[in-house]
């Protein structure tokens, strides 16, 4: 039996790479937990479920939070 080691990415690493045109701008990916993964696409029901709980969330919390909706956001050094 072969083992492998899997290449973790670190948040540095997925940077540089994106900065440098290592992806292809149309490819929808993100890094999690080290890992370079494929998302699909938003379709309509996604698009509308989130600009309805992102309305919500900033009436309820008007003043305390600020409510941010697929932006970008470092989790570790490696999501």
């Amino acid at each position: 039996m072969t083992v492998t080691d899997l290449r973790l990415w670190t948040v540095d690493e997925y940077r540089r790479m994106t900065e440098t045109g290592f992806f292809n701008p149309d490819e929808r990916i993100q890094l999690i937990d080290g890992q370079i993964i494929s998302i699909s696409a938003k379709n309509p029901l996604h698009a509308a479920t989130n600009l309805c709980a992102a309305d919500y969330l900033r009436n309820l919390l008007a003043g305390l939070a600020l409510i941010r909706i697929q932006d970008p956001i470092a989790l570790s050094d490696n999501s």
